[in-house]
């Protein structure tokens, strides 16, 4: 669920002290206010720390057997230079 937006007023509150930001807006309220101004200030920093204590899940999959080819085709750097040579390598894991 998305994080509801930070108010205009509160984001200016916090940028100011706390005694000014008493003083200036009327909406101060004691139990809530300063945690939320430090949250404001310092959200940044906060949301790093938080990335950095998230723990990477890393799966193991066995992958299976692949047999793939490679088709190499020699040719001068021109557009309409013929074909030089041609060979194929097939591959069974690590065996040609």
């Amino acid at each position: 669920m998305p994080r509801p937006k930070t108010p205009e007023k509160c984001i200016r509150c916090a940028l100011l002290s706390a005694d000014t930001a008493k003083s200036t807006y009327d909406c101060w309220v004691a139990s809530t206010c300063p945690s939320k101004r430090h949250c404001i200030k310092n959200h940044n920093k906060i949301s790093q720390n938080r990335k950095k204590q998230r723990i990477e899940v890393v799966h193991q999959i066995s992958v299976p057997q692949v047999i793939y080819g490679n088709l190499l085709i020699w040719r001068e750097l021109r557009q309409d230079s013929p074909i030089h040579a041609i060979s194929a390598d097939i591959w069974d894991g690590d065996k040609r």
